[in-house]
């Protein structure tokens, strides 16, 4: 009868370390694993899981919580391994092995829906996370799988997912893909200089594309020559985006032209040509001899006389003013000859001349007005 007893109660024993074992509480800072009927303490807030009811306690057989601050922790693509309940005492600790076959690392897709293909060497319960939007959490793929294939639409621009496989005995494999959605064609809003109009080898284009390669200019001296071109692979991608390109040793005289731009997927977009006047001459400015003896000194009144060697538009600015902003002297002439009244004291004036196709000419003018 003693001997009965005595190993009544050491089955009891034993029943209660093995207990404790395969249901043993285990928290760190990251995770928190509670069997059923036990306890939770909360995640960093001290909320629950809905596993875990209002009250907190376990009413699965395995109830796993995150508890970091930080939700990157459990969910991002540096996501730390997930506890278990039994704690190293599962029959199955093998992880699956996870096989992405697509979407592939660095690859770019024309369209949003892109075909998802997944294999697992267990069945297993497939998820996925957008690593750039950690706090939307994981969404579901399958459960009970062992293969997905299915399309998903993706964000136009660079996508950095992580696929996770979880095992019934919570065993993890993930695997993480970077890859860019480019499905918006290119175009072309606006082409500088217009049609009709001068230039001098600066080209502005405006343009919409986020996900740019190229810009390139051809152009040609008359409608029966072959085109040549120019292109440029630093301009910026974007919405409403511009760039300026500059061709240098241009022809002076007729100039076709359209602009192209190339998108990573290598979709094209041009604009119609345009026919444009090429000037590269620098509008010279002379100034009259008498303003050349120095020093100069007037009464209130500056006479300013002056010739360009082209019709333009010309400026002058008061650089002694921090105020002074560039004032329009005549459109469209060649000579000036004016008096302009200023304050008593020293004027440094800058005077530019600006040609139809955009180039200009600078001159100073230092004088005093007593």
């Amino acid at each position: 009868m003693k001997k009965f007893i005595i190993t009544i109660l050491l089955v009891f024993f034993l029943s209660i370390i093995y207990s404790s074992f395969v249901n043993a509480y285990y928290r760190d800072a990251f995770w928190e694993c509670t069997s059923q009927g036990e306890q939770s303490h909360g995640d960093f807030w001290g909320r629950f899981s809905p596993s875990q009811g209002s009250n907190g306690i376990c009413t699965k057989s395995c109830c796993i919580l995150c508890v970091s601050r930080n939700i990157g922790n459990c969910f991002g693509g540096s996501a730390k391994p997930m506890c278990t309940c039994s704690q190293g005492t599962s029959a199955d600790s093998i992880s699956p092995e996870l096989n992405v076959i697509s979407p592939s690392q660095d690859a770019v897709y024309e369209k949003r829906a892109v075909n998802v293909t997944l294999q697992s060497s267990e069945s297993v319960k497939l998820e996925w996370i957008d690593n750039n939007h950690p706090e939307r959490g994981y969404k579901r793929l399958c459960i009970k799988c062992s293969s997905f294939s299915r399309k998903i639409s993706f964000a136009e621009g660079p996508n950095d997912i992580t696929i996770r496989a979880a095992d019934s005995s919570t065993n993890v494999d993930q695997e993480t893909r970077q890859f860019i959605v480019d499905a918006k064609k290119p175009s072309i809003s606006k082409s500088e200089p217009k049609n009709g109009k001068y230039g001098n080898g600066t080209f502005k284009i405006n343009y919409n594309e986020e996900n740019l390669n190229s810009l390139t200019i051809f152009y040609r001296t008359s409608e029966q020559s072959e085109y040549s071109s120019f292109t440029s692979n630093e301009c910026e991608s974007g919405k409403r985006a511009s760039c300026t390109v500059n061709i240098q040793s241009l022809q002076d005289g007729d100039l076709f032209y359209y602009p192209e731009i190339e998108d990573i997927v290598g979709r094209k977009a041009n604009f119609r040509e345009q026919k444009i006047t090429i000037d590269t001459i620098t509008p010279v400015i002379t100034l009259d001899q008498s303003l050349l003896v120095q020093p100069l000194e007037f009464s209130r009144r500056l006479p300013l006389k002056l010739s360009i060697s082209e019709k333009v538009s010309l400026y002058y600015e008061d650089l002694n003013d921090i105020r002074s902003r560039p004032k329009l002297l005549c459109k469209n002439c060649n000579v000036y000859d004016r008096t302009i009244s200023f304050r008593l004291g020293t004027h440094n004036l800058k005077i530019t001349s600006i040609d139809n196709a955009g180039n200009s000419d600078v001159e100073n003018l230092v004088f005093n007005i007593v």
